[in-house]
Formats: C-alpha cells, sequence, structure tokens
C-alpha cells in the first residue's frame, strides 16, 4: 500500500524536475484543477491510478517511482539522482521524520518473518537494495496508519504481498 505522503513528495519533486516552479503553471499549463492538483500534492487527499497516470505521463516520470518510489524517475541517470535528493527534501517539508527512539523493533521484525517466508517466490536476481527500500516502506505505511500493536502484526502480510508481487516483475 503505498504511502501517500511519499506520492505527493515524489510527485511535487517530478513537477519541479519538469519546470514548473509552482503548481499553478503545471496545472494552468495541462488544464488541471489546482485545488485537487494540490491536494494530490500536500498528500491530502490520494489521488486515483488513471489521474496519477496522467500525471506522469504529463511530466515524463515513472509511474512505480512515483507510487512506490522504485527504479529510476527519469530516463536520464543525471536527472533521476538529482530527482531522488529533491525527493528527500521534499519530503522532510511534508512530514517529519520519524525519530529512532519512535522505531518499532517488534513491527520490523514481524515485517522481516513475513518477508523471508514469502520471499521464496522471488528470484535471486533482485537486488538487495530495492528489498530494503520495500521492507522499509512498508514498515512506515504500517506506523502511518496505527498505532495499535494488534492492528500494525494484522497489516504486515496485508502490505507486504502486494510488494513481493511488484518485486517478482522487477525480477
Amino acid at each position: 500500500m503505498p504511502n501517500k505522503i511519499e506520492i505527493a513528495a515524489r510527485l511535487r519533486t517530478a513537477r519541479k524536475m519538469a519546470g514548473y516552479k509552482t503548481l499553478k503553471q503545471f496545472c494552468e499549463k495541462h488544464n488541471i484543477p489546482t485545488s485537487t492538483y494540490s491536494q494530490h500534492e500536500t498528500g491530502t487527499r490520494k489521488a486515483k491510478e488513471k489521474i496519477l497516470r496522467h500525471y506522469t505521463d504529463l511530466l515524463e516520470v515513472s509511474y512505480d517511482w512515483v507510487l512506490y518510489g522504485l527504479g529510476e524517475p527519469f530516463a536520464n541517470t543525471q536527472d533521476s539522482e538529482h530527482a531522488k535528493e529533491l525527493f528527500h527534501r521534499e519530503l522532510k517539508k511534508i512530514t517529519p521524520r520519524l525519530a529512532m527512539d519512535e522505531f518499532d523493533k517488534t513491527l520490523f521484525a514481524d515485517i522481516l518473518s513475513s518477508f523471508f517466508v514469502l520471499q521464496r517466490h522471488l528470484s535471486p536476481d533482485v537486488d538487495p537494495k530495492l528489498i530494503s527500500y520495500v521492507l522499509i516502506e512498508i514498515y512506515e505505511d504500517i506506523v502511518s496508519t496505527t498505532e495499535d500493536p494488534i492492528t500494525r502484526r494484522k497489516l504486515v502480510d496485508t502490505m507486504l504481498k502486494p510488494y513481493i508481487k511488484l518485486l517478482q516483475k522487477s525480477s
């Protein structure tokens, strides 16, 4: 389950990388309602798949990168590296980072355990760094969804399975 705050930060990054300094410029050029796009870019409203695909086409950025943070944002490697740096700055503006003392070790251990059970379906060629990013994203999604430890545990497998399928496709 993608994190809407991270999607918002990647969308904002893509817009800036495409040369639109303001969301108003982007919206006016492409006849997009400014208020709707603003909500998508700030994470206050989740964009539907069709709309998000439209945005990524207009911005010439990878859909998988905007939605999941997977792969390279742009075909040009230099642009991709710059986009990744900009994304982290934009993410910090939208949401505060988790403090390490808030890190739920039990939850992360549950995610890792479930991953090792499900990973047998993956090709050994899957990039370990990609797996790390996916597991961290799952952790962040669960932590941002609920504080209840029992609900968190129930979410682990539910949230892990779609990522396993995505990783299978990328291998």
